[in-house]
């Protein structure tokens, strides 16, 4: 056996490493317990300066990095806010001003889009009032002229029946049936278009009652151009134009 040099520990004479404080064992001295030979003591005073030293050396190199480590942490410390984020933050900030200028400028773009939309559609709402304008207007006018054809036509039909004097002041009388036309057969005929009742068989007798297109009549007889209407609901007789009315059934 053998004492460590360096922790003066019991180890094995073959050991070249100290299992104790794993200090090397060669070209060191060392004193066998229970010889006569001693190692000389020079080597291992050195051997504990080396080592403390050593351990100096470290301590003040720890100190150091210690040293630059906090001066680095206060220097960022200090630092003013924008200084220390403006490396960090300035290609960020760069990069979401680019897309909010780009969003601005599509909605600029949409925005006046809109509005010629807009413009285009008030354009056309005005064409289209002024076209149903039109057409009320063209529908009144025709319907006007349907009245007045029809009255001019009745009054030639009514003119020319046979007894009338020239002027045609005077009242016309019933054509007696059987003279110019056919009698009319008694049954149910149906309006084809709306007429007028008048009290006598001519368009210059009283107007009695209005008919509407598709109504069902009940004819007891005519009258030369005219068929003579009876109401089985009380509504007051008279006479139609026989063109506007049509032979639908036989009187039971």
């Amino acid at each position: 056996m053998k004492l460590c040099p360096h922790c003066a520990n019991p180890i094995d004479e073959d050991v070249r490493i100290c299992p104790f404080c794993k200090g090397s064992l060669e070209r060191r001295g060392w004193v066998l317990q229970g010889t006569e030979e001693k190692a000389d003591s020079v080597p291992s005073r050195e051997a504990e300066e080396e080592k403390k030293g050593s351990v100096l050396t470290m301590i003040v190199y720890l100190l150091v990095v210690a040293v630059v480590v906090i001066g680095a942490f206060l220097a960022g410390w200090l630092m003013p806010k924008s200084e220390r984020g403006s490396g960090l933050t300035a290609p960020l900030l760069e990069g979401q001003g680019q897309e909010t200028r780009e969003e601005n400028r599509q909605i600029e773009q949409l925005d006046f889009q809109i509005a010629q939309l807009r413009k285009e559609l008030e354009g056309s709402a005005g064409e289209v009032a002024e076209l149903r304008a039109r057409l009320e207007k063209t529908d009144r006018a025709l319907s006007s002229a349907q009245e007045r054809l029809k009255s001019v036509s009745r009054e030639g039909r009514g003119s020319t029946s046979p007894g009338q004097p020239a002027g045609g002041a005077a009242r016309a009388e019933p054509v007696p049936a059987g003279v110019g036309q056919k009698p009319a057969e008694p049954g149910s005929y149906e309006v084809i278009r709306t007429t007028t009742v008048f009290e006598g068989p001519s368009d210059s007798s009283r107007r009695v009652a209005t008919i509407a297109k598709g109504t069902r009549v009940n004819i007891v007889g005519s009258a030369g151009d005219w068929l003579e209407v009876r109401s089985k609901r009380g509504n007051p007789p008279g006479f139609i134009n026989r063109e506007d009315a049509m032979f639908v059934a036989s009187a039971n």
